[in-house]
């Protein structure tokens, strides 16, 4: 969505003003369900995916996770948000250590967590991965 009042990379280049592109949680929150139709959709879906990767490395950020749901007595390999009131509230704060350990946003977290099927959502059967 452009915004007139947001500043862009390319106001440099007056001749070729860019449009700018807003984000929003509806936006980067997006698990494979969007449809990737426009090519600014597959812009955003690359950069979202590439920095993720980048910034939580699948190995590393898939050790920490289970480290950390061994220690909530969780012994599955993912969790069903909507199951449990206080495990649902465990995996919110989940997602603020794991935040903080990687120095990202939480919802960048949050998202990385649903990627590799840490957390589920109550209508979701997918499998857990196995490393």
């Amino acid at each position: 969505m452009t915004n007139k009042n947001q500043l862009s990379l390319f106001d440099v280049l007056e001749e070729q003003k860019q449009p700018v592109i807003k984000c929003r949680t509806c936006d980067i929150e997006n698990t494979g369900r969007k449809k990737l139709v426009s090519d600014d959709d597959w812009i955003e879906w690359q950069a979202d995916y590439m920095a993720s990767a980048l910034l939580m490395p699948k190995a590393v950020f898939t050790r920490i996770a289970r480290d950390k749901f061994k220690s909530a007595g969780i012994e599955e390999c993912y969790y069903v948000i909507g199951r449990d009131f206080e495990k649902d509230i465990w995996v919110d704060d989940l997602s603020y250590e794991i935040a903080e350990l990687f120095d990202v946003s939480v919802t960048a977290a949050r998202i990385r967590l649903k990627n590799l099927n840490f957390i589920r959502d109550i209508n979701e059967s997918q499998q857990c991965i196995i490393i």
